[in-house]
């Protein structure tokens, strides 16, 4: 499947916003800061944190239209050879159709390959099966669970911290007969 990613701009939160039906899918997605429903103005935040000295990098997956169908950030620590992927989301339409996956893989290659990382974390909602799964599927295993006495949207509000080393994602990138250069 081919991925086709472009920084994010703005007014592709428009489009984002139409995927979350409320507070507690959004804040699924995007942590429980985020507000519901989605803004122009949340995503600009985001996107200006890229000048950052710990930046925060922001991608949309478009279609041939460039319409948004996709979403995936990172949060670097670049003296670390550090980052996190987080805000990683697909159009309700396209989910369970591969496009999720294909996303996921592209964006765990470009932070080991492009962004120099050699530790990548995540963090996924302790109840968001289907995510976590993949997750696994893909190396990443579990470093610590955050549990926290908030709320969002009525629900308990946890989260599960994954990671992946860049030694794990080559050898396991060389099983399924994938190999990746890496500079």
């Amino acid at each position: 499947m081919n991925i086709t990613l472009r920084p994010a701009r703005p007014a592709d939160a428009e489009e984002m916003a139409r995927w979350f039906a409320d507070l507690a899918h959004l804040a699924e997605w995007g942590g429980p800061e985020v507000r519901f429903p989605l803004t122009q103005d949340q995503l600009a935040a985001w996107i200006a944190e890229g000048s950052n000295p710990q930046p925060r990098l922001c991608f949309t997956e478009v279609d041939e239209a460039d319409r948004p169908i996709g979403h995936v950030q990172f949060l670097r620590e670049p003296a670390r050879q550090w980052a996190r992927l987080g805000r990683f989301g697909i159009a309700p339409e396209r989910r369970g159709k591969g496009f999720g996956r294909a996303l996921f893989d592209h964006a765990v290659r470009f932070a080991f390959t492009e962004l120099d990382v050699e530790h990548l974390a995540l963090a996924v909602v302790a109840t968001n099966q289907p995510a976590i799964r993949l997750y696994v599927s893909s190396g990443f295993r579990d470093e610590e669970t955050l549990s926290d006495s908030r709320m969002v949207g009525g629900r308990p509000y946890a989260v599960n911290v994954m990671g992946l080393m860049r030694s794990d994602w080559l050898r396991l990138a060389g099983a399924r007969g994938g190999a990746t250069k890496v500079a």
